[in-house]
């Protein structure tokens, strides 16, 4: 990865699932939906996966909603950010490059 390049992962949950997994390779797309609000989320911890995870590591060119989330947590939030749509689900949605893909065999 190049330097000074921000990555993000995600780990293996009962929400990000190895078919979802799959999904985000595929479409290279993150989707959130709202963390107990109406206002849809995508959300991510900050720096690489962690080597003893299973997980995604990815970077993408939305910057994450300033003051949002925790030191550990990145989030963006539709329609603060101009870079997040709202898909026809109700979803937020960022564009992803995923470079580890530590969840799909």
């Amino acid at each position: 990865m190049a330097q000074g390049v921000t990555c993000y992962h995600r780990l293996d949950s009962t929400t990000q699932t190895q078919s979802v997994a799959r999904l985000q390779a595929a479409s290279c797309e993150l989707w959130g939906g709202p963390p107990n609000s109406p206002i849809p989320c995508a959300k991510a911890y900050r720096n690489a996966l962690p080597s003893t995870k299973k997980g995604i590591e990815f970077t993408t060119p939305a910057m994450p909603c300033a003051g949002k989330g925790t030191p550990y947590e990145a989030r963006w939030y539709h329609p603060a950010n101009p870079m997040v749509r709202r898909n026809n689900l109700g979803y937020a949605v960022i564009d992803i490059a995923i470079h580890l893909n530590r969840q799909v065999p």
